[in-house]
This record gives structure tokens, sequence and C-alpha cells, in this order.
């Protein structure tokens, strides 16, 4: 071997060596956390002022998603009332104004928090550039050609994402959150507060499942790392073959495709398990709050009856006062499966109690049982709050609002990280 082949050998040796240090450094290397405030340090007050409008639109939109759960629960009680295609009607178009509502308020919450974000990295990227021209010589010199174009374009990219969409989602989030667990405890705390048992599970179920998702979607940093290495021998062919490289060259990127495949079943692997978590809590939560909701419904069925009895008089047909109440109850008060059997006892009461009496042309109502009003905060805008008895459009939407309050949590905890 000639001396120009020893210098040849030394150099590869010492070049391989080299980029060997710089994948060590470059894996140690990990991205330093900043205050949340900092992140607004690039924001004018124009800027802010569009952040802060599409932060309230997004507290709107997310604050909206129970109300359709509002409006869905009057849609299934309209249909066990008399006027059933003017309530029937009434649902819908609250419904209908509710998308329309949802719809813009969403738009313009996006829309605003990310014109405020690219506005925002605009001023990030003109105030990197005037810090880097700002550098001494020696600066540049020990950066690679390109080195600080792609960290400024990344960089940025990563900021805008996260000032724009994530942080929409935040907002929306904790509103949602919030305002499903309102509704749930307003319309029934004691079935909020068992189906609430299970939101936590939930909520890590949907965190863990949208976690391995992005983690999947940043790519296997185990392929880069044996793409360095044939990057490295190719770049190297010369003294590769010089120094009779091939066997090592291979072996180490064999290792790192092994590296590779087990990162890749493992990330698969707790994507399966956030994903079978979430459908056996949400099937948990389905169990638990339709048969809790189901016993709720028939205690306070009972529990009316005797808050409130019916007067003497309902339920005889002879009655000088509630005599032709009783003799419409009769007639509605039927079996579904045998028409020609009508309810007695305690069952006919409570149905005789809860009837809309103004579809038999009659003024007054007994105002008993579960027919008996209550006065509440909100007045017609919630009328299932009015009534001492549960009913089943109030069970499921007080199970959709807290599961939905529960399933915002997920999101949140991705988009704040």
């Amino acid at each position: 071997m000639t001396d120009n082949d020893r210098d040849a050998s030394t150099d590869g040796k010492a070049a391989l060596d080299v980029a060997r240090e710089d994948d060590v450094v470059i894996a140690k290397e990990a991205p330093k956390m900043v205050p949340l405030r900092a992140l607004f340090r690039f924001y004018k007050p124009l800027d802010v002022a569009l952040l802060v409008t599409g932060m309230l639109f997004a507290a709107l939109g997310g604050a909206l998603f129970p109300a359709v759960n509002v409006a869905f629960g009057r849609l299934l009680d309209s249909t066990a009332v008399g006027d059933v295609a003017g309530q029937i009607d009434s649902a819908v178009i609250a419904m209908e104004v509710v998308a329309v509502s949802l719809g813009v308020s969403l738009t313009l919450a996006y829309w605003l928090v990310s014109w405020a974000s690219a506005r925002a990295s605009r001023n990030l990227r003109c105030a990197f550039v005037r810090s880097m021209l700002a550098q001494d010589i020696k600066f540049f010199e020990s950066k690679k050609a390109g080195e600080l174009a792609t960290l400024t374009g990344a960089t940025v990219q990563d900021f805008q994402l996260g000032m724009a969409k994530k942080f929409a989602e935040l907002v929306q989030s904790f509103f949602s959150m919030g305002g499903g667990f309102g509704v749930g405890f307003y319309f029934s705390a004691e079935l909020s507060g068992v189906i609430l048992a299970c939101v936590p599970l939930l909520g890590f179920a949907t965190f863990f499942l949208i976690k391995s998702i992005q983690d999947q979607q940043k790519g296997n940093s185990e392929y880069e790392s044996a793409a360095a290495v044939a990057t490295e021998t190719i770049g190297a062919i010369r003294v590769t073959n010089a120094l009779n490289y091939q066997n090592v060259a291979t072996n180490r990127y064999k290792a790192n495709l092994g590296k590779a495949q087990r990162y890749g079943a493992k990330q698969i692997w707790k994507a399966s398990f956030a994903g079978g978590g979430l459908f056996a809590s949400m099937f948990v939560m389905y169990a638990l709050g339709l048969w809790y909701g189901a016993k709720l419904i028939a205690d306070s069925k009972a529990a009316a009856l005797a808050d409130y009895p019916p007067p003497s008089g309902l339920g005889d047909t002879s009655d000088a006062t509630w005599g032709a109440h009783s003799t419409y109850a009769e007639s509605v008060c039927t079996y579904t499966n045998e028409p020609s059997k009508m309810y007695t006892g305690d069952s006919l009461l409570q149905c005789a109690c809860n009837l809309d009496y103004a579809m038999a042309s009659l003024t007054t109502s007994p105002n008993c049982g579960c027919g008996y009003r209550l006065d509440t905060t909100f007045g017609s805008v919630l009328d299932s709050a009015a009534s001492p008895c549960l009913s089943g459009g109030t069970i499921v939407m007080v199970f959709f609002s807290i599961l939905f309050g529960g399933v915002a949590l997920g999101p949140a905890a991705p988009a704040l990280e």
C-alpha cells in the first residue's frame, strides 16, 4: 500500500468517524421549550385583534356543540306530545339555526386565527433575517450550506401551525367540554355524575389515539438513520471500497432497518390499543348511561306522582270537573301492541297527568305528576327541564352532552402540547 493510499484510508476513517459523531450530536439535540407568552411577541396590535376575535368565535363554536344535543333531545321528546307536527317543525328549525351558527362561527374562528398566525409568522421571518444579518462572519463559517434556510422554514412552519389550527382547536375543545358538562348537569346532575365517571378513560383513550396518529405522521427517525448510513457510504464510495468497508456499512444499514421495523410495529400497536380503548370506553358509557337513565325515568315518574298527586276526580268519567279529562285519557292511554286495552291504576294516572288536553279542546290541566310544570330560568327554551320527570330525549341529551364533553378532552391535550 502506498503513502497516498494510507493517507486516503486515514482520511476516509476520519470522515466516517466525523459523520458518526455528527449523527450522535444531531440525535442528542432536542428543541428548547419556551413560555406560552413568548409565542405572542411577534403579534402586532392588528394581529392580536384578529387572534382575539378568532378566539371568541372558536369559543362560540365550541359552546354551540351542546346546543345540538339540546335540539336533538327536544326533537325526540316532540314525538310523545299531542301536536307532533308542530313540535317536530319547531325542533328541526332549532337544529338548523344551531347548525348554521356553528358552521359560521367555526369558519370565522379558524380563518381569523390562521390569518393572524400567518401575519405573525411573517414578522418572525423578518426578525430572524435581521438578527442573522447582524451576526459575525464566524457565525456563517460554522454553518453548512442551506442549513439556516432549512431551519428557518421548519421552525416557522411549526410556529404557524401551532398558533393557527392547534390554537383554535384548543379554545374550541375547552368550551365544548365546559358547555357539554354544563348542559348535562343542568338537566340531570345524577346521570351526569354517573357518566362522568367514564370520561377520564374516554379522554385518555382519545388522547393516545390522536398522539399515536401524529407520531406516525411525523415519520420514522430510524429510517432516516438508515438513509444517512447509505448516503454516507455511497458518498464516500471510493474510500469504502479502499477500506473494504462494504460489510460493515451493510451491517450498520441492516441494524437501523431492524430498529425502524420495531419502531413501526410499536407505533401500530399503540394506535390499535388506543383505538380499541376508545371504542371500549364509549360502549361502556353507552351501557352504563342508558341503563341508569332508564332507571331514573322510572323513579322520576313514581316520585312525580307522589309529590304532585292528581286531583281526586281524575280517572272518574262521571266527575263534574275532571270527567271530560278522564274520558279523553281513557281513549288515549292504551297499550301500543293492544290498542283496545286501557291503562289502569297508577299507569293511567301517570298518563292522564302527562297529556296535552288542548288537543281535546279542554282549557284546564290537572297539573300533576309528570305534567306538572316547574318555573325554570330559561323558560320555554329548555322545556324538558320544567318537568319533574326525566324523558327519553332528556336522557339522550345528557348522555351525548357528557360524551362530547369528554371526547373534547382528547384533542385539547395534543393541541396544548
